[in-house]
């Protein structure tokens, strides 16, 4: 028996090409690649496949962690602090009134369509749940958005990095107060202490690793691109090893690289990118692997019923996060309706079923919600030209008002 017959080696093989091929479809037909790749793995579900076929069940949280660690920090590595300073404020605010809304108002709609309002042991799954759906996806956007410069798309790609950490942040205190690891008193300091030690390790470990970088590299010796992996993941290991938030580490560490004066910063983001859609393409497949959907007419109703309760509540944020903003109401319909759900809606989808050992009807739930995302948002690129006037040649700066 030759290497290329180890177990599952084949059909990982198999699964990745599967998932090259369906992303050049998708390119070809102009359609994101997400919702192909998720209908691939829904229809091998239906088909008899499992996961285990493709990827050891032991290995798989590993796996999806690492993925994750890689994307967060491809997509932030992006940014600039000049985009941050002048985007950020409405990003930021966009990000947490969207969160508390969903915690508020999606958890007890969740509850009562899909559970009893009187059974409280289903709370803490429906609380991750709706923190879980507040997030959106830069992989997706980016895939989505056209390639143009407009304030409305900065302000959905910087809320995206940013909401990834905070999405990831609130279903693990929820799940270590539904454990009794954290006292309820204690979740703010919890929450403190994870968000600033991720802010600050970020910060100092890329302060000291690009500038390190910079000395070493300084004559005509190539930078190895895997110095970078290795960074971020050394980075999220350190931090969740004294208790802070891993993910919120690493985007700071990616916004440091992003904005240190390294030479061949182009060819290291070329290989990060590579490297994040290897692993997209292989995780959003898993995911329609993973829940097994069934289709009953009674659940297509009341998911999509609650998805548009998630709509109301995300215009409700738009208005209130850019209440000082000159954004005109098609902006703003354009950014209530692209919430697309991506890798890390489908990474704390697997989480949530291996740490709480969800019930099925929350991730089917959770699938429905990034299937209806990615279309909605499609849809709504088919009038971006009008809405955002794309066509006009010269785009204005926001202008806010000061805030009283």
């Amino acid at each position: 028996m030759g290497i290329a017959f180890v177990p599952g080696l084949t059909w990982f093989a198999a699964l990745f090409f599967m998932g090259v091929t369906i992303s050049l479809i998708a390119q070809k037909l102009k359609l994101p690649d997400v919702l192909l790749l998720l209908l691939a793995g829904i229809i091998l579900s239906l088909k008899g496949y499992s996961v285990d076929q493709f990827i050891p069940e032991n290995y798989l949280m590993g796996f999806t962690i690492f993925a994750l660690i890689v994307i967060v920090f491809d997509s932030a590595s992006n940014l600039k602090l000049s985009e941050l300073m002048d985007i950020s404020p409405i990003a930021v605010k966009l990000s947490i009134i969207f969160l508390l809304l969903n915690i508020l108002i999606l958890t007890f709609f969740t509850q009562l369509i899909f559970f009893n309002l009187k059974d409280f042991s289903s709370i803490y799954i429906t609380i991750v749940f709706s923190a879980v759906m507040a997030g959106t996806s830069p992989e997706v956007l980016s895939s989505l958005l056209i390639k143009a410069k407009h304030k409305v798309l900065d302000v959905l790609n910087i809320e995206s990095v940013i909401n990834d950490p905070i999405t990831l942040i609130i279903p693990l205190i929820v799940f270590n107060i539904y454990t009794g690891a954290v006292a309820t008193n204690d979740v703010v300091n919890s929450f403190i202490q994870q968000v600033a030690f991720g802010i600050f390790s970020g910060i100092v470990i890329g302060f000291i690793a690009f500038n390190l970088l910079r000395i070493v590299y300084s004559n005509e010796d190539n930078i190895s691109p895997l110095i970078l992996v290795a960074l971020a993941l050394g980075t999220f290991v350190l931090t969740e090893r004294f208790n802070g938030d891993g993910i919120l580490a690493v985007t700071s560490l990616a916004i440091m690289f992003a904005n240190a004066p390294i030479r061949e910063k182009f060819e290291l983001q070329k290989f990060s990118s590579l490297f994040a859609n290897f692993l997209r393409v292989v995780l959003f497949i898993l995911l329609g692997l993973i829940i097994k959907l069934h289709f009953n007419f009674n659940f297509i109703i009341n998911s999509f019923a609650l998805f548009l309760i998630l709509l109301i509540i995300r215009y409700i944020s738009v208005e209130i996060s850019c209440a000082n903003s000159n954004f005109t109401l098609r902006e703003k319909l354009f950014m209530t309706l692209n919430v697309p759900k991506g890798i890390t809606t489908a990474i704390l989808l697997v989480i949530i079923g291996q740490l709480f050992l969800a019930d099925e009807i929350i991730l089917n739930l959770g699938l429905m919600f990034v299937l209806y995302s990615v279309i909605i948002g499609a849809i709504s690129m088919k009038f971006s030209n009008s809405w955002l006037n794309l066509d006009k040649p010269k785009i204005e700066d926001i202008k806010s008002k000061p805030i009283k």
